[in-house]
């Protein structure tokens, strides 16, 4: 049909190609930029704040205000951490994604903007004392299930070593036992000889009488 004819066109037209390829040519950009960027946000939110934290704890005085301003900046970074697990998935094709994440975590240490502290006081700080006390008990629940987790399969495991201990000294007892009734001498000979062959060979086994 013309409708058809026409759809057909339009789908391998030369604008409609053009179009195709520069989509492929701006997922193949963004996909080049994603690990440079990658690297740039660790230097710049992890790897230069850390050595900055380096320098504050190794002065004899440290300052108590600089050391809480880089708690706040870490406990932003827990919970950016915490959000990239479903940004990273949904929202990384965004243009200027991973610019936007670096120019953040920027804002948070920079000395001129301070944002971890307000980060901090504005959104944080009130959820997390809102929820302390669950928080608090899920943590302690966890842990003691954690422990007993722990316990439990410690002493299925010392109990599986030891067993497999004793089968293998009862197992290497057993063979050598049986080792032992299984061996018998190369050569005996009772009664008289039956031909000059058991003859020949008594007479090798059976040692001299002394004259």
């Amino acid at each position: 049909p013309p409708s058809s004819l026409a759809a057909g066109r339009g789908r391998h037209s030369p604008r409609a190609a053009l179009s195709r390829a520069g989509t492929g040519d701006e997922g193949t950009r963004a996909e080049m930029f994603a690990y440079p960027a990658r690297v740039l946000l660790v230097l710049a939110g992890y790897v230069y704040p850390g050595y900055l934290c380096f320098k504050q704890l190794k002065k004899p005085k440290r300052d108590e205000v600089a050391v809480a301003d880089w708690c706040t900046y870490w406990m932003c970074m827990a919970a950016l951490a915490a959000v990239e697990l479903l940004a990273d998935a949904f929202v990384s094709w965004a243009p200027l994604y991973y610019e936007a994440k670096i120019a953040f975590v920027v804002y948070l240490w920079h000395p001129r903007t301070r944002g971890a502290a307000f980060v901090y006081e504005s959104m944080l700080a009130p959820r997390i004392a809102a929820h302390e006390e669950n928080i608090d008990r899920a943590l302690s629940e966890a842990q003691a299930r954690a422990g007993d987790a722990l316990y439990s399969s410690w002493q299925r495991g010392s109990s599986f070593t030891q067993q497999m201990l004793v089968q293998a000294v009862a197992q290497i007892a057993a063979n050598g036992g049986q080792a032992q009734t299984e061996q018998k001498p190369a050569f005996t000979v009772t009664g008289a000889p039956r031909n000059a062959h058991e003859a020949a060979a008594a007479a090798l086994v059976t040692p001299k009488k002394e004259e």
